[in-house]
């Protein structure tokens, strides 16, 4: 008779559980992996959202024709943009309405939405802050090339970082906004 070598049952098991643990942990890295990328581009739009208004300032010096449709009533030093039709209300004055219509929807698509604040009477400042849906983070960019994203926020209330508007000045800890 011929000695047959094979793998014990335990020995079998034991590959399983560690290729099982393997998978696992890639999983998470995979899912870490696609939050961060998800962020990166939140950033980049609203990075290219704020080239984008700083451009079309260039001539007035001021962002009454990005802020908003002109047509449309808002607030008076900021608007919470969520949904389609919060981008299809702004951007109509732009030199490029559907592309900053676009922009805005990605943004809202992939993080719920965000809040565009401008500086009243004149709008000669601007700010977008963009919910990080993968860091529990908010990235501020401001008109005058300041950026941050130090500011968390919480899933389970939403947004509560102590923003707050007091007399056209859009004040957020971690948020920079200086003229």
């Amino acid at each position: 008779m011929k000695n047959k070598k094979a793998f014990t049952l335990i020995e079998l098991l034991i590959v399983i559980a560690i290729i099982g643990i393997l998978a696992s942990v890639i999983l998470v890295n995979l899912n870490s992996a696609r939050d961060k990328a998800k962020d990166a581009a939140l950033i980049s739009s609203a990075q290219s959202l704020m080239r984008g208004a700083q451009v079309d300032s260039i001539d007035k010096g001021i962002y009454d024709n990005f802020s908003a449709d002109p047509n449309t009533a808002l607030g008076t030093d900021g608007l919470w943009v969520a949904g389609e039709s919060g981008c299809n209300l702004m951007y109509g004055a732009t030199s490029n309405p559907q592309g900053f219509r676009n922009t805005c929807k990605s943004i809202v698509d992939n993080s719920g939405g965000f809040w565009v604040g401008w500086h009243p009477p004149n709008m000669t400042r601007i700010i977008f802050m963009v919910f990080l849906p993968g860091s529990h983070k908010i990235y501020c960019i401001n008109s005058n090339g300041s950026a941050s994203q130090d500011q968390k926020y919480s899933d389970a209330v939403g947004y509560n970082g102590g923003c707050e508007s007091n007399g056209g000045d859009l004040h957020c800890p971690g948020c920079p906004y200086a003229p």
